[in-house]
């Protein structure tokens, strides 16, 4: 069994041009978005690591499954086009749980590994975002996007751990 602890910096960059007809019916509005959000986050999990030798001592190979949970610090959203730059509060869950399923062949202390990562909700939270009035001056310009995909990673790395080579 393995612990985790780390820190999680994301830059998303997303766009969003579409026209709607403003609250009050009078006219047509339209979002011409293209923006960044920056989210950072903290991450604690475990992963249970079966473990098997290949050929000799120094070649290990481990299947990894296990849960996490990240708790969203700060997300910022800040546009390129229209130079407007806002924290995100109720429009996040700010904490939220996942699952990591992979696999590794480490050769002595070098790692070759494949992970897969999905969260089980959404880090926006969309009822807040669908409950706002259209308009150009809130956050309503994040309806649609979504921020819990399956990520997949192809990794290299170098553990510290100690094997007994027996």
């Amino acid at each position: 069994m393995k612990f985790m602890i780390g820190y999680r910096s994301d830059t998303i960059r997303f766009r969003n041009y579409s026209a709607f007809l403003a609250s009050d019916g009078s006219s047509m509005m339209q979002y011409n978005t293209n923006a960044i959000l920056r989210r950072n986050a903290w991450r604690f999990g475990v992963i249970n690591q079966y473990q098997f030798h290949i050929y000799t001592a120094r070649i290990v190979c481990s299947l990894n499954t296990g849960l996490f949970y990240e708790h969203t610090i700060r997300a910022i959203r800040s546009g390129s086009l229209d130079g407007r730059r806002y924290l995100l509060d109720e429009e996040l869950n700010r904490n939220n749980i996942g699952i990591i399923a992979g696999g590794e062949i480490r050769f002595v202390c070098f790692t070759l590994g494949f992970k897969y990562e999905k969260l089980f909700r959404d880090v926006l939270n969309h009822d807040y975002i669908l409950s706002q009035d259209l308009n150009l001056n809130n956050s309503t310009e994040l309806r649609g996007l979504r921020l819990n995909p399956g990520m997949a990673f192809l990794y290299l790395g170098i553990s510290l751990d100690f094997f007994d080579y027996r």
